[in-house]
This record gives C-alpha cells, sequence and structure tokens, in this order.
C-alpha cells in the first residue's frame, strides 16, 4: 500500500524511537531538559473530526518530567502547503477534548508539523488568529484563550543538523526534495547510508516504507529509483524494485489495476489516480455536504491525477462547485 505524506507521518511517529528522537530534536532546548524522555509513550484516540482523517494526522503522547509529574504532548500533522486559518479554533477543541478526558489536570504542548511550498504565515498563538489591535486585545485579553504551538516547518529545516534517527531524516529530506522538483536528482544523497537498513528485519521495513513514499509522492517510476539507488548498491536498487512490485501486486488485488499484463508503472499510475479520487469525493462531502450524481460523474470519469489533486487543492481554497467540475472536465 501507498503511503500520502500524513499516514506516514502517524507510522513514523508512532514509532516511539523515532518520536522520542524527533522531539528532542525540535523541542525547546529548556522543554527538553525537564522531561524524561524515555517515559514518553503514545495515547490511544483520535481527536480529529472525522471528515478530516484523510487530511491530517493526530498522535497523543504521554511523557513525566524529570520531577516526575505527568506532561501531554499533541502533535498535529498538517498536510501539505494548505494553510488554514481554522487551525487556532481546531487545536483549541482538541485541547479541550484532551483535558475533558484527563484523570488528572497536566499541561498538553501543541505541536504542528508543516509542510508546504509557502512558508508559514498564520502565526502560532491564538492572538494572531484574532488580530485584534493592542488595545482592544489588552481589553478583551481575560475572556480569551491563550496558548501558543510549537510549529515545525520542514522546508525551513536544515536536516543535516537535526538529530534525528537516519529514518526520519531521510523521510524530511524526501519532502523537502519532492516540493523543490529535485527528488530524482537527489535520491543518491538521501538513500546513500541506505545500506544500514539492511542489518536487521525492522529497519528493513522502515526503508520498504521509505521506498513507498518516495512511489506517493513524486509519481518516479520503480526503474528510476531502482536505476538511481543501484549506484549506491545493488541489493539496494533490488529492494527499491521489489518493493514496486509488491505495490503493483497489492494494487491488483484491491481492484487498482485492471490487468496485470501492462506492468508495474501501469499499476502505480492507476493506484495514484484510485487515491486521489478517493480523497476528494470524501473532500467534497465533507465540504459541500452532498454531492450531485453529475458531480460524481465527472470525478469519476477524471483519469488526470493532476487534476483530481488540483480539485482537491480549489475545494480548500473555497472555490465555487461549478469551477471545479469546469476543470475536472476539460478535454485534454
Amino acid at each position: 500500500m501507498s503511503l500520502t505524506p500524513d499516514r506516514f507521518v502517524r507510522e513514523n511517529f508512532s514509532d516511539i524511537e523515532e518520536a522520542t528522537a524527533f522531539f528532542q530534536a525540535t523541542l525547546p532546548a529548556a522543554v527538553v531538559n525537564i522531561l524524561d524522555m524515555k517515559s514518553l509513550t503514545t495515547e490511544q484516540g483520535t481527536f480529529i473530526d472525522e471528515s478530516m482523517q484523510e487530511y491530517r494526522t493526530d498522535l497523543l503522547f504521554s511523557v513525566k518530567t524529570k520531577q516526575d509529574w505527568p506532561l501531554q504532548l499533541y502533535l498535529l500533522f498538517e498536510h501539505k502547503s494548505y494553510q488554514d486559518k481554522r487551525i487556532f479554533v481546531q487545536l483549541l477543541s482538541y485541547m479541550a477534548r484532551i483535558y475533558e478526558k484527563q484523570a488528572t489536570p497536566a499541561p498538553v504542548l501543541l505541536f504542528v508539523f508543516y509542510h508546504g511550498e509557502k512558508e508559514w504565515r498564520l502565526g502560532t498563538s491564538f492572538k494572531d488568529y484574532l488580530k485584534l489591535k493592542p488595545e482592544d486585545y489588552e481589553l478583551f485579553s481575560r475572556y480569551l484563550p491563550d496558548f501558543k504551538f510549537e510549529l515545525f516547518d520542514v522546508k525551513l529545516t536544515d536536516v543535516e543538523r537535526l538529530e534525528v534517527t537516519l529514518n526520519t531524516a531521510m523521510f524530511l529530506q524526501i519532502i523537502q526534495a519532492a516540493e523543490q522538483a529535485t527528488l530524482e536528482d537527489r535520491l543518491e544523497v538521501i538513500f546513500y547510508k541506505a545500506e544500514d537498513f539492511f542489518r536487521e528485519e525492522k529497519l528493513l521495513e522502515k526503508l520498504r516504507k521509505l521506498f513507498l513514499f518516495v512511489y506517493a509522492i513524486s509519481g518516479l517510476s520503480a526503474e528510476q529509483v531502482s536505476q538511481k539507488l543501484s549506484k549506491i548498491s545493488q541489493r539496494l536498487g533490488d529492494e527499491a524494485m521489489t518493493t514496486a512490485q509488491k505495490l503493483h501486486q497489492e494494487g491488483l488485488q484491491q481492484g487498482i489495476e485492471q490487468g496485470i499484463e501492462q506492468g508495474i508503472e501501469k499499476g502505480l499510475e492507476k493506484g495514484r489516480i484510485e487515491m486521489a479520487r478517493d480523497l476528494l469525493l470524501q473532500q467534497w462531502q465533507w465540504k459541500f455536504k452532498n454531492i450531485a450524481i453529475a458531480e460524481k460523474t465527472a470525478i469519476q470519469n477524471c483519469t488526470d491525477v493532476t487534476r483530481l489533486r488540483e480539485a482537491i487543492t480549489m475545494i480548500l481554497a473555497d472555490r465555487p462547485k461549478s469551477e471545479i467540475i469546469e476543470m475536472l472536465s476539460k478535454e485534454v
């Protein structure tokens, strides 16, 4: 199964080893210094509205301080380039749900993982959301929520200086290269230490997920990836090809691909189209509440993954339905 960025983040940071190293490297030093990171654990449950599950990934962690009082970290992944002004209200809602379920009140640290094309410009405090004049804020501040969140912007991060696991570092570099449209050229640089993953099966599974992520985010063919990585080592190139073949077979089993004789690349492409179409239908239902037969037909008849993804972006940008359908229905 191919992994979208948000799903990869959930799986990656559900791994305590990955999450521990990541938080140690990205939280403020003053906070890290009081935490017992060995006590970090994931909490069960989700606080994201079902309608937005495909676009954000929430993870809740508990961690004790060195003084042995509890603390909770809440990690929210903001998908791709969409900067949603409602994030402040959403975070406020998530905090309320978390506090409501706590047996013993404990501070909640909010952490937003963002990897958009544009630099984050919405601010990081609820005060930024309100945009009140200073004199008005001073007057009403006693009645207003007052919180900030930690922001991790992948685009602005120097990954080489970040003390995270090799797996997380490669994941971040893949995102950066994909956003800059340089992933194919940078594959050898990103994966040059990947031989380390062959030391044990658990690490090898992480490597395979990185391959899946490359295929999902870039549109590169199995042959392109395998050829590049074979320059590092033959078994690395072979593993990339094998992972693509397994992805292809899973796509066939799920009805994504019709016709094995057309090869791995067609299976990957049809998988990407089906994924984009499913996400678009879900987002349409969330935004417009219902979908007319003609609208659903236009979406189902569109086989251009770029236009399907563009339609999702248009929905998030509050563009009218008629404009989205017109874009999807244009003949290429």
